[in-house]
């Protein structure tokens, strides 16, 4: 379990022959798990992270796959690496790119991402500066004309539906929200994840259709 202050990042289980299952805010059925499994594309996708955590998300990793990930804190970096095991178990090849994501995609050639995940926004301190029109502008020169931006607002504090919502709208994206709530697996969380794509048929899947929220 990776705990900082009130705030749980990540957990995996300890035996070996569970450690590659999907937990926290990661689940199969939560919009980033949706989005994943669902999008068209299945093979050798290509994968922005902005945030580690405990790596979860590399569980997600196929052969042929590439998962660029963002990190700030060298400690994350260090934890994920050990004791938790996502990175290393991981199918797909995985690059670390240390320092602040936004600064760093800003300075790195277009990255060709069919998916841009944003997991920075789970903590007490919201990192404000990664949800402007400027940074979406950014994110967007990364991104592949049918992929998607993926947002984590799982929050305690703070309602950032309506902020995506209209950098969407002045970017002319198409968004889904999605809330799920686990009721049988403990080591799965509540969350409330958002797409935002040029992707009109990703939005407009089944099942991405069916768990997707009406606007407030």
């Amino acid at each position: 379990l990776l705990l900082h202050g009130r705030i749980t990042h990540g957990i995996q289980f300890v035996a070996p022959e569970r450690a590659r299952t999907l937990t926290s805010y990661f689940g199969s059925r939560s919009g980033l798990g949706l989005a994943l499994r669902t999008f068209p594309r299945q093979q050798n996708q290509r994968i922005g992270l902005l945030g580690l955590g405990v790596g979860t998300v590399a569980a997600y990793g196929k052969p042929g796959d590439y998962l660029r990930i963002y990190e700030l804190d060298p400690a994350v970096k260090q934890l994920a690496e050990k004791p938790f095991s996502y990175l290393a178990t991981s199918d797909a090849q995985i690059e670390l790119v240390m320092g602040d994501g936004r600064l760093s995609l800003e300075r790195e050639p277009p990255q060709n991402f069919d998916f841009l995940i944003m997991d920075a926004f789970s903590s007490d301190a919201v990192p404000a500066h990664l949800l402007t029109r400027e940074a979406f502008a950014i994110y967007l020169r990364h991104l592949k004309p049918d992929g998607a931006i993926i947002v984590n607002i799982s929050n305690r504090y703070l309602d950032l539906q309506p902020v995506v919502e209209r950098l969407a709208q002045e970017f002319g994206l198409g968004v889904a929200c999605i809330s799920d709530e686990p009721v049988d697996e403990a080591w799965l969380y509540s969350t409330t994840w958002m797409l935002v794509s040029r992707n009109r048929s990703l939005l407009s899947a089944p099942k991405i259709a069916a768990a997707t929220e009406t606007s407030k």
